[in-house]
């Protein structure tokens, strides 16, 4: 009996282990994710009094939690930071950015759900290109351009390592020269491939260079082969959000035999990827109401 008990509080102790251990947890970081490249939120939804009980109860919990959710969502996707001085509220005026984002929400991707019995818990994704689709056309300078396919000369890629400087992530980001020519910006981007993959990737820091040359495959600066290049040492933010590289290396960016910069593969690498938001730390701003 005495090992029977304690195998029952061993079990016991290792499923409370497995439960406060991350990834065997329902709930899932909710947000602006830029490294996930969605956006994330939370829903829920409580059986109203009168069909508390009853067998339509847990689907009226459901379809309030969808409703919290959409609305969740609504409020994250108004907080994306568009450029460094503007964010996507300020293009909810557009009607047809309005009802681009109301059709992204409808389409919600449900990830997970819980029914306790008298709470139901949504969560639901949406893919940052819709986000980027819906405001594509109010941004200025994008337009159409010939992507061509890697030939083998030339780096091809851009991998921008900013180690513990504070990076904000926007949709639009600038590189420039430490003598101040932009090598990096909306007129150098496909519109289609903006859409599709963003202007950069954001990865978490990867310590090591030998990580970065395992990853990305880098090589050194003046060489010339089907790998990254990778600038990590003279780089800096600038106060009004822009990427500085060193002269030299805006020089290997314009004379590179690829152009990565139109089918947007610039990877961006800092210490804090991926930012959580919550419910509560946003607000609607909309003037105009959004019926989901």
């Amino acid at each position: 009996m005495a090992v029977k008990g304690s195998l029952k509080y061993l079990l016991t102790f290792v499923l409370f282990l497995l439960c406060a251990l991350p990834g065997y947890s329902n709930e899932l970081p909710t947000g602006v994710l830029w490294e996930q490249d969605r956006v994330i939120a939370m829903g829920q939804g409580v059986v109203p009094d009168p069909s508390k009980g009853t067998a339509g109860g847990q689907l009226l919990a459901k379809r309030a939690a969808m409703v919290d959710l959409q609305r969740n969502l609504l409020e994250f996707i108004q907080g994306v930071r568009i450029q460094s001085t503007t964010t996507m509220v300020d293009f909810m005026v557009k009607d047809k950015v309005v009802s681009s984002v109301k059709g992204a929400i409808k389409g919600v991707q449900i990830l997970s759900s819980n029914w306790d019995g008298e709470i139901y818990s949504l969560w639901g994704a949406i893919p940052m290109k819709a986000v980027r689709g819906a405001v594509v056309q109010e941004i200025p300078g994008f337009t159409p351009k010939k992507t061509v396919s890697y030939d083998g000369k030339g780096f091809d890629s851009l991998v921008i390592d900013l180690g513990a400087q504070p990076f904000d992530p926007s949709m639009v980001i600038s590189v420039r020269s430490a003598s101040g020519k932009e090598v990096y910006g909306v007129s150098y981007v496909d519109r289609d491939s903006f859409v599709q993959e963003g202007m950069f990737k954001l990865r978490k820091d990867l310590g090591s260079q030998s990580t970065l040359d395992r990853i990305f495959g880098a090589s050194p600066a003046w060489a010339t082969s089907d790998k990254a290049l990778i600038l990590k040492e003279g780089v800096f933010l600038d106060p009004d959000g822009a990427i500085v590289v060193p002269d030299r290396a805006a020089t290997l960016i314009e004379e590179n035999g690829f152009d990565f910069r139109v089918p947007c593969k610039v990877t961006v690498i800092a210490k804090t990827a991926a930012v959580r938001g919550k419910k509560e730390a946003f607000i609607c701003y909309l003037k105009v109401p959004v019926d989901l």
